[in-house]
């Protein structure tokens, strides 16, 4: 693979696998760290929709593969263990 890389068949390597990020969040989720971290997150927005430990999540999900734009966060949390590492109580809540 190193060989691989030195000949540029590679761009880049994700520094972080699905089953990694997935066990990654749902440490953070079982120790309460994302609310807390978000509770001291600032924020201009004058309404959440959205709630702060979402914002996080998405964001270090987005950083653990490199990526720098929300416009590749499809792709991320399709490919990801974000999806699988949510508690089935944050799945299960209806909007609004």
């Amino acid at each position: 693979m190193l060989e691989a890389l030195r000949r540029g068949e590679f761009d880049q390597i994700e520094i972080i696998g699905q089953a990694d990020e997935k066990e990654f969040f749902e440490l953070c989720f079982k120790e309460k760290i994302l609310d807390a971290l978000a509770k001291e997150m600032p924020t201009d927005r004058a309404k959440e929709e959205v709630p702060r430990w979402f914002v996080l999540v998405a964001n270090l999900s987005l950083k653990l593969h490199l990526a720098n734009s929300f416009l590749a966060f499809e792709r991320v949390v399709r490919c990801g263990g974000l999806l699988g590492a949510l508690p089935p109580e944050i799945c299960l809540q209806a909007p609004g």
